[in-house]
């Protein structure tokens, strides 16, 4: 079957930091999970835990707990390790595709959105102070060109720019 051609065109840009400060941050993200509901949450699945769709971090971890097999310290340790491990392949499979514009994670918002721009040839008319949150709010609200998106997930790190040509 052959593949349907994109209307758009993707831009990547990839966060750059040191392994230290990812894993910091993947830590104190899955806590922050667990605080606001993951646990409920994987609990109000549990009867379907063989569905493929919840052999995911977090969820198996979970489900190991709800089973008896591990503590609950265990499974919130295990569900950071696999985390990061997923965190690694991500950033495996980025750095394969050499278009990724790559940015330090401390680098100013005017900076990075500057390269963007530049990336793009297109001028955003964007408040350089706002924070990083207010800044992505504020490129969903750009068309360039046709559709523009971007993709944030709760679970992952990392935003997606698309536009059509």
């Amino acid at each position: 079957k052959k593949k349907p051609k994109r209307t758009f065109d993707v831009r990547t840009v990839g966060i750059n930091a040191e392994r230290e400060i990812i894993y910091d941050r993947i830590n104190k993200r899955v806590d922050l999970m667990i605080k606001n509901g993951l646990f409920e949450e994987a609990k109000s699945v549990f009867e379907h835990k063989s569905l493929n769709a919840l052999q995911t971090v977090g969820y198996k971890e979970l489900f190991n707990y709800f089973d008896g097999i591990w503590t609950l310290d265990f499974a919130i340790a295990e569900i950071k390790k696999n985390t990061r491990r997923f965190a690694k392949r991500q950033l495996t499979w980025f750095r394969k595709n050499e278009s990724t514009l790559w940015v330090a994670h401390d680098e100013p918002i005017a900076s990075i959105i500057k390269q963007i721009e530049e990336r793009l040839d297109y001028r955003f008319d964007i408040n350089h102070q706002d924070s990083w949150s207010e800044t992505l709010d504020s490129l969903i609200n750009h068309e360039i060109g046709g559709v523009t998106a971007i993709a944030k997930t709760p679970q992952r790190e990392g935003n997606m720019l698309c536009s059509e040509p």
